[in-house]
């Protein structure tokens, strides 16, 4: 585990302090655990209620789901989803992404690995960011991605 991933899994959260940061109230926190919309990290009844970065995230898009006029239900239905598709795509990120890297215009290159095409030729799937836009790029294999490693 990297240092900066062992640094965001030992932030640990309070009580107050997710209320504090969040703006939810200790006891509406409290019934949205009783109610299995947040699950605290220490789950015995007389032990102090910490929190992960995770729980803090999910008590954040609970509550700004609520500030969007949906039930406490469908707000807590909405954030475990958005949760569920950030998983999806940090999975999918740590599986595809090959290299960042950027060209000599300081384009930002992300390589996305081996595509094949319908006729069996290989590519490298290349994500460029240029002014601020995106778009893909399909290169031959034998290319690397034109890129000054940083």
């Amino acid at each position: 585990m990297t240092n900066v991933n062992r640094i965001w899994k030992d932030l640990i959260f309070g009580i107050g302090e997710v209320s504090q940061i969040t703006g939810v109230s200790a006891r509406q926190i409290r019934y949205w655990e009783k109610k299995g919309y947040i699950t605290p990290l220490d789950k015995e009844e007389a032990a102090m209620r910490r929190y992960g970065l995770p729980d803090l995230y999910q008590v954040s898009l609970i509550k700004h789901y609520l500030d969007e006029g949906f039930t406490l239900s469908k707000a807590a239905e909405k954030a475990q989803r958005a949760h569920d598709k950030y998983r999806k795509l940090k999975t999918f990120f740590k599986q595809r992404v090959k290299q960042v890297s950027f060209d000599e215009e300081d384009n930002g290159l992300i390589d996305l690995g081996q595509v094949t095409s319908p006729g069996g030729k290989k590519y490298h799937l290349v994500g460029c960011i240029r002014d601020g836009k995106n778009e893909f790029q399909l290169r031959p294999l034998t290319a690397e991605p034109d890129s000054k490693n940083e």
